[in-house]
């Protein structure tokens, strides 16, 4: 019977049309974060730290997104900023292991935060932070 045919594909027709194409689906955060552990061994700690940041938006509680911006702005000298990703990091670190490696970081993100008492305002702790170890860290 023909008929059934051309209802069928009718049905199908206005079917399809009812469907909705969802929109590209968001990079995923793992893209952006080897992205910006890409930068960083190539020594450009402010697009890392974009990369990282995009990573962060597209998921809030990624630890690797939050360790990789902390470390980022560590190695270009933003302590402020470093120690307030690293603090995120700790508590979203998932093993005791991580947790240590993050404590060390911000144990050198508070170090290189400007000294109040001494004679210069902007004096700072020159300690040096090991940019391979840290990329080591982040490529486990």
């Amino acid at each position: 019977m023909p008929w059934k045919s051309v209802w069928m594909v009718g049905l199908l027709f206005s079917l399809t049309a009812c469907i909705t194409v969802p929109e590209a689906s968001p990079p995923r955060a793992g893209v952006h974060i080897r992205n910006g552990i890409r930068l960083l061994k190539r020594g450009n700690c402010r697009a890392a730290q974009e990369q990282f940041e995009k990573a962060i938006r597209v998921d809030p509680d990624n630890f690797r997104a939050h360790f990789g911006l902390g470390a980022s702005a560590l190695v270009c000298r933003k302590p402020a900023k470093a120690e307030r990703e690293l603090e995120i990091a700790l508590r979203l670190a998932p093993s005791p292991r991580w947790k240590d490696r993050v404590r060390t970081l911000l144990a050198v993100a508070r170090a290189e935060r400007p000294l109040r008492h001494r004679k210069h305002h902007h004096a700072r702790m020159r300690t040096g932070v090991d940019l391979d170890l840290i990329i080591v860290w982040m490529e486990e």
